[in-house]
């Protein structure tokens, strides 16, 4: 029976416990009812009334992966041969739909869209879109570079998203600001950026490869023309070599030489001439499904977002609220208890005296 007794005491004060708890939320179901309602209702008002609207503009592409097939030929053909190319010329990064979010919400690609020009109604001009994000009393107050930085932070953070249908090889851009007209401006200038970044992006892999290609070829041609003038030495030194076993292994073994050499230098001057192509070809890495639109109504996508956490917050603060007076209520109830017996020893006392005098 011993050995029962504190097992019960814990689950008596973890049933009082929880008991307490309810009893709390019970009496402050007005704080956990009336909080969130009243926190809703006040950012409400602040949407409807104080908030700028801002509107959505949305455009879809997908990837075109016409070019990549330059670099596998490169690499298949070289393999053959025994040459190793270098790994940054297997499947470039500027070829991998991976690489559009990262492209999108990079520095690099918001530091041009802040330093275009768009129109802005607000402005009846076109002027720059850091202009058109700043105040002149930013640039009083700080650096210019501080403003630069942080409105590439604000712009990659609050104004431009990307996002990838899993089903399919679509991808969504999104840009928010309180503009329609701006909005669609900047969708189609992030896609013309994104286009011009991964031609950059191409042009620097094919020089590379290009490079690499020439000296390869200058290398092969070295090689080629010692195994050509080694032959043609042996030929001048054994003209009569049919009844010797060691000599024609000798010469087959220079004649196989010279005609790897010259096939490896016949594939690199084809790769060369592809290169040179791919040099001056202009193509599209991507394809628009649907072009930016001006929006005509405000988003309402972050006004519900917010009007869900200022509610679920309000809820868990009136929780709070409960717990928080039935704790004070308890803990001054226990206070007036001890106060009247503390009183009642007292007067105890003063009568225990007043009996034995």
């Amino acid at each position: 029976m011993t050995t029962n007794q504190p097992t019960n005491n814990i689950y008596k004060e973890s049933e009082y416990s929880f008991s307490d708890l309810y009893l709390a939320l019970a009496r402050g179901i007005k704080w956990i009812i009336f909080t969130p309602v009243i926190l809703s209702l006040l950012t409400l008002l602040y949407l409807i009334f104080l908030a700028k609207p801002t509107f959505e503009s949305t455009a879809t592409f997908f990837p075109s992966f016409g070019e990549s097939r330059s670099n596998s030929n490169l690499l298949s053909i070289a393999n053959q041969f025994g040459i190793s190319i270098p790994s940054q010329f297997e499947e470039t990064d500027f070829q991998s739909a991976d690489m559009y979010p990262a492209i999108v919400q990079s520095r690099t690609l918001a530091q041009r869209i802040i330093n275009r020009k768009f129109y802005s109604d607000e402005h009846g001009r076109e002027i720059s879109l850091l202009s058109i994000l700043t105040e002149p009393k930013d640039f009083k107050d700080n650096d210019s570079s501080i403003v630069i930085t942080k409105k590439i932070k604000y712009f990659t953070e609050e104004i431009v998203g990307i996002s990838q249908n899993l089903e399919t090889p679509l991808y969504t851009l999104k840009i928010l600001t309180g503009d329609p007209l701006l909005s669609a401006q900047i969708a189609n200038s992030v896609i013309e950026e994104l286009e011009t970044l991964q031609m950059e992006f191409k042009s620097q892999k094919v020089m590379q490869k290009k490079k690499f290609i020439e000296e390869r070829i200058e290398d092969v041609e070295i090689e080629l023309r010692k195994a050509e003038t080694a032959l043609k030495i042996f030929r001048e030194q054994n003209e009569q070599i049919s009844h010797s076993p060691s000599l024609l292994l000798d010469q087959e073994r220079l004649l196989r030489e010279t005609k790897v050499q010259t096939e490896i230098y016949i594939a690199l001057k084809q790769q060369y001439e592809s290169v040179k192509i791919e040099e001056v070809q202009e193509a599209s890495f991507l394809q628009v499904l649907d072009d930016p639109n001006i929006p005509i109504y405000p988003s309402g996508i972050r006004k519900i977002v917010l009007l869900l956490f200022v509610g679920f917050g309000g809820f868990a603060l009136g929780i709070l609220i409960a717990i928080f007076k039935e704790s004070h209520r308890i803990q001054k109830s226990n206070y007036d208890s001890s106060y009247v017996e503390a009183n009642q020893i007292i007067k105890k006392f003063f009568k225990l005296k007043r009996f034995s005098n």
